[in-house]
């Protein structure tokens, strides 16, 4: 199945899902919570 970027930040209960940049070049090194609840760099 995979891990997506579910969104920046804590992981939460999110209602609807967003569509990803096809460039993540200008993305920041923020903390980012995956679609399967795990916190990633």
């Amino acid at each position: 199945k995979g891990v997506q970027l579910a969104h920046v930040g804590q992981c939460t209960t999110l209602k609807e899902t967003e569509e990803c940049p096809t460039s993540c070049e200008d993305a920041s090194n923020e903390p980012v919570c995956g679609s399967d609840g795990n916190v990633y760099r």
